[in-house]
């Protein structure tokens, strides 16, 4: 049994669709990395002292989750 993307099925058009999805997918993923989000998770793991550190960071992590 093969398993295909349940978006493309088994058309003629399978390879192209499958193509055009990881390239979305790519892109997405490079845009999320080309803004200036990573420098945010930088600046934030340095701006806490060590005592509330991981709750800080917990609480960071939601609110960019919410946010982004």
């Amino acid at each position: 049994m093969r398993s295909t993307f349940a978006c493309c099925g088994t058309d003629a058009g399978a390879p192209f669709k499958r193509t055009m999805i990881v390239a979305f997918a790519v892109c997405f993923v490079f845009s999320m990395q080309a803004t200036p989000e990573p420098l945010g998770w930088l600046i934030l793991t340095e701006m806490f002292p060590l005592k509330i550190h991981s709750f800080a960071m917990g609480a960071d992590a939601r609110d960019l989750w919410v946010v982004g």
